[in-house]
């Protein structure tokens, strides 16, 4: 019971409160906007964070590691403000890793011995041949302990679910002392068990099984013992840092695995149409000159910003013929337009994205002529969120871009002059994002893939743990 009575962390709180708050400060002054993909810059920054944080943790479970990396996820996205999906997302990632590796590891437990590390534990709430009697040993390790002692060697069934169900019907209640019962997931307020968790991700049709045999075996429990016992003497820790190195390091080949797919989609003579700058579009359009595709480009400005001069520019230089229009003129030009490219800060979880202000208005003139609409992101930006309310992906921005702020004022005093109220009646508001819907997209490029508006909810069941989607 003392083993399992203290569970702490070796990184301390002062390091973790010192990084959230450097990186706060640097989304407050606008250092990632400085970046040419500020959305990719962020995604990187807390992949790294998060992995640091994982590396540093000392004793402890993975309910105990998940509700860390959580905690700090969520504190991360209210600091990121219009990017908060894109913290949320890498938060998630990171969550399903972890849980990932700890189903290889039961998985592990189930077809092989206990290593002596953990045979020879010299707790007597650790060894083999007491995980089985007072304490019931959870599910998998504790058929490899009565096989163990039967002499007979141990062997992987054909279906992991069949013995986990047979297990499930011949094992008796659990019982656990006090002092175990203070580290319990109820106590801590995490609710549902980890192992509950992993075999519902591993194996859906699990989930309803371990949810009702919940109230009568309380396999929580024991779960948090060996959760613990993996961490600190097996190789579930090691696993996860790991996993995390190799998913961070991924980040720097999005942008190639994209461009990659430009051969394919754009062709000699087409016309392409795309509003405002995106670093992954002009990569894209770049990568199909390299290929000697010969093409032109139509490129609305997207006020009040202007941005899309600096694309006009990029290209132009590139030696595509380029040509820019205002953003009102997008519907005269589409009937010339053969393609509609687009970045996006957010793929949503019924197909349809957030964009920058003005792509929806894109998408409805080449829906009108018929005209594919293609989508380029990678799948950091897919989030397990609906446009319940889209006004709540609407970031504003200073309208003193739109309309300085003395002219507001002036024709504010003129207007309550000339009424006697003591009202304002001229607004402005500058809109920085829209909401698209999967009906006006017809292909999302991504470094998974190309994939179709409808393929979406499977792409979210690939990245992500359902346990995960509410953070």
């Amino acid at each position: 019971s003392i083993f399992f009575s203290t569970i702490y962390m070796a990184l301390r709180d002062g390091e973790v409160e010192s990084m959230i708050d450097a990186f706060c400060l640097e989304v407050k002054q606008g250092k990632f906007q400085l970046d040419s993909c500020p959305n990719l810059c962020i995604a990187k920054r807390v992949a790294i964070m998060l992995r640091n944080i994982v590396a540093k943790t000392g004793r402890t479970t993975v309910e105990a590691l998940l509700k860390n990396v959580r905690s700090v996820g969520k504190r991360l996205a209210e600091a990121a403000g219009s990017d908060s999906l894109v913290v949320e997302n890498v938060t998630r990632r990171v969550l399903y890793i972890v849980r990932e590796e700890y189903g290889q590891v039961l998985r592990a437990s189930e077809a092989a011995p206990l290593s002596p590390d953990l045979a020879n534990s010299p707790s007597p709430a650790l060894r083999p041949a007491d995980l089985h009697s007072d304490v019931q040993a959870p599910l998998g390790l504790r058929s490899l302990s009565a096989r163990s002692q039967s002499g007979t060697p141990p062997s992987r069934p054909a279906d992991p679910s069949v013995e986990l169900q047979g297990e499930l019907l011949r094992s008796g209640p659990l019982t656990l002392s006090p002092a175990d019962a203070c580290a319990s997931p109820s106590s801590s307020g995490s609710g549902t068990s980890g192992l509950t968790r992993t075999l519902s991700a591993l194996n859906p049709s699990l989930t309803g099984m371990m949810e009702a045999a919940q109230t009568m075996y309380d396999v929580s429990q024991p779960t948090l013992k060996l959760q613990e016992l993996f961490w600190t003497k097996g190789i579930l820790k090691q696993n996860v840092i790991q996993a995390l190195k190799e998913w961070t390091e991924q980040f720097d080949d999005i942008h190639k695995i994209i461009n990659d797919h430009a051969k394919d989609q754009i062709h000699n003579g087409d016309v392409i149409l795309t509003s405002g700058y995106s670093y992954t579009v002009e990569g894209f359009l770049k990568a199909a000159i390299r290929q000697k595709r010969t093409f032109e480009v139509i490129v609305a400005e997207h006020s009040p910003g202007c941005r899309g001069r600096q694309l006009a520019k990029s290209l132009a230089q590139s030696g595509v013929r380029v040509t820019l229009v205002p953003d009102a003129a997008v519907l005269a030009v589409m009937t010339r337009v053969s393609k509609v490219l687009v970045g996006a800060h957010a793929v949503l979880a019924n197909g349809g994205i957030v964009a920058r202000s003005g792509t929806h208005l894109l998408a409805l003139a080449a829906k009108s002529h018929s005209t594919p609409v293609v989508v380029l992101t990678g799948l950091y930006k897919l989030a397990p969120v609906f446009p319940v309310s889209p006004g709540r992906f609407a970031a504003l921005a200073a309208a003193d871009a739109v309309l300085p702020f003395e002219l507001v004022q002036n024709i504010n005093a003129s207007c309550r002059k000339d009424s006697g109220d003591c009202i304002d009646f001229f607004h402005v508001m500058n809109p920085q994002c829209d909401y698209v819907p999967p009906d006006l997209i017809d292909l999302y490029i991504t470094n998974g893939g190309g994939h179709n508006p409808s393929y979406i909810y499977r792409l979210l069941a690939e990245v992500y743990n359902p346990e995960d989607y509410e953070l």
